[in-house]
């Protein structure tokens, strides 16, 4: 029983993860993002305490740039789960899946989606604003690397390196994961920092640039905390969690939608 549920899951992130690639071309409906709970200029008085990397990569940068090479060189696995994690969509939340052990999709756990699919918004506003301002090269134009055939490379192309969007939505998933399902916190971890690892390891950032995203989304999460409408569905989330946890063992198929949340 527990193998053909595996099974399923395994089958579902399959067909979730290969939407998630075509997602990637096209801005239809925001890639799932919802508006924010924040206005977009809102968070302007955080800019002036974000340090910036600098614009030539440091000594460190360099370093993870040829383990990145060398991983993509040398270990095939590994490099086409980073290429796998090429995906700017809210349905990088559905890869965390396996980690919390359900399904995290937007009919099996709809409160979540929405509570992410916002905060996750909030994060790239503010990380957008940063990289209106500070433009750094990415790791593969600077070193003039030939095409690999990952996702979304040629419109990355002009846009700035730092901080990295994707540690930002990761962290940002991670971070409000951890206060639904802490008893996965291990396994929480491990897939976000996975995720995140996978943008120095296809070049697409430096690592000081996936650090900066990944500090850009815990604050967004903790600066959460006070708007209230943030709050109210962190509830409504916490409470899903909660009772589909409860109803697990006694009924898989169920969704939050047929539970009352209110």
């Amino acid at each position: 029983m527990k193998r053909r549920a595996l099974l399923a899951i395994v089958a579902q992130l399959t067909c979730i993860i290969s939407f998630a690639q075509e997602a990637v071309y096209t801005r239809e409906n925001n890639f799932g993002f919802g508006k924010g709970y924040f206005e977009e200029d809102a968070l302007a008085f955080v800019i002036p305490a974000i340090r910036i990397p600098p614009s030539e990569p440091t000594q460190q940068d360099s370093l993870f740039y040829l383990e990145g090479l060398r991983i993509r060189q040398e270990d095939s696995l590994r490099f086409a789960r980073a290429a796998q994690d090429a995906v700017w969509s809210i349905e990088v939340l559905s890869s965390f899946s396996e980690a919390v052990g359900i399904p995290l999709t937007a009919e099996y756990t709809p409160e979540l989606w929405t509570l992410v699919s916002m905060a996750a918004q909030d994060t790239d506003h503010l990380i957008g604003a940063i990289k209106s301002r500070h433009f750094r090269q990415r790791p593969y134009i600077r070193w003039k690397e030939k095409d690999d055939g990952v996702a979304d490379r040629e419109r990355l192309a002009v846009t700035s390196s730092t901080p990295s969007g994707h540690s930002g939505l990761a962290a940002t998933i991670v971070c409000l994961l951890l206060e639904l399902y802490p008893v996965r916190a291990a396994e929480i971890i491990q897939r976000g920092d996975e995720f995140i690892d996978s943008r120095w390891i296809l070049g697409f950032h430096y690592k000081s640039d996936c650090d900066l995203g990944r500090q850009i989304g815990c604050y967004m999460v903790n600066l959460l905390h006070s708007n209230p409408d943030f709050t109210h569905q962190l509830y409504r989330a916490r409470k899903e969690a909660f009772m589909l946890g409860q109803l697990r063992q006694v009924k898989y198929s169920i969704t939050a939608n047929e539970l009352d949340i209110d």
